[in-house]
């Protein structure tokens, strides 16, 4: 199969077809245009008159002779607005890049493309490294989050010690775990029905909880460097549950306890929340 041109290879990224011929070039020029907006009426008419007066040539784009300075000010400003644009410029063609074959004509094109804006944006001030390609691809797939959760499933029922895991569930999507937690600790039975809500498994992650009359403590924890390591203390997971107790030597009632694990760096953060009635919003227990 012949190699598809650059121009083909373009119109699969942007998703059009039959697109005309593009000059990487004109669309920074029109990016720049399109967020710039038209220049002010006395730019325009300074350009003018410049033009006039010494040919085809302005002697300035900027500053017409025999005017003052523009101000430091504004100058400041302008330079900070025209960054900003730069810098968008610059990550929409990196992002770009990243859905083009490496090695192609199309990711060298966009490759200079990028260290180019890379220097203006270096020349107005601000800050830019050097465009790396590969730094920007690899060879790997995405992980499969629903098998990352089925193993943290099998390794939690492998390794837990305190009680039983009596049934988990894992939702369709791998982001969530139902988990169910049973024993007996004085003469009381406990079932701790959990929920606990991940951004995405990695794997090496087990679900431990701890038994204490009227609460414990739910966590995820990862096996690194030869022991357990808490990382409930972050915001990527969440983790709602619901005890409940029966105590056998005094034959009395089943009581149920729900509770929620808050991120320690969350902690200082309004965490009580009230709803319409006035209590206090815990979390979504499992039904």
């Amino acid at each position: 199969m012949a190699e598809r041109s650059e121009q083909e290879q373009l119109s699969d990224l942007v998703g059009g077809e039959d697109l005309e011929p593009i000059v990487t070039g004109d669309l920074l020029a029109e990016g720049l245009k399109h967020t710039l907006g038209d220049p002010h009426p006395s730019q325009v008419a300074a350009m003018t008159n410049e033009i006039e007066s010494h040919g085809d040539v302005a002697i300035s784009p900027v500053k017409k002779a025999g005017q003052p300075d523009q101000p430091a000010a504004q100058q400041t400003a302008s330079s900070e607005k025209l960054l900003l644009v730069l810098y968008d410029i610059k990550d929409n063609l990196v992002d770009a890049f990243g859905g083009c074959k490496l090695n192609s004509s199309l990711a060298n094109n966009l490759t200079n493309q990028i260290n180019k804006v890379g220097s203006c944006i270096v020349h107005l001030g601000g800050t830019a490294e050097a465009f790396d390609p590969l730094n920007y691809v690899s060879g790997l797939e995405l992980p499969d989050v629903v098998k990352n959760a089925e193993e943290v499933v099998q390794r939690t029922m492998q390794c837990y010690k305190l009680g039983s895991v009596e049934e988990a569930k894992i939702k369709e999507d791998g982001t969530e775990i139902n988990i169910v937690f049973a024993g007996n600790e004085d003469g009381v039975d406990y079932r701790a029905t959990g929920r606990i809500i991940a951004k995405a498994w990695t794997g090496n992650e087990a679900i431990d909880y701890v038994y204490t009359p009227s609460a414990g403590k739910m966590s995820v924890k990862a096996f690194e460097g030869g022991r357990w390591v808490n990382k409930s203390e972050t915001e990527d997971y969440h983790i709602s549950w619901e005890l409940n107790e029966q105590d056998l030597s005094q034959d009395s009632a089943e009581t149920s306890t729900v509770k929620e694990e808050v991120p320690q760096n969350a902690q200082n953060k309004e965490t009580e929340i009230q709803d319409a009635d006035g209590e206090e919003d815990i979390g979504s227990p499992i039904s």
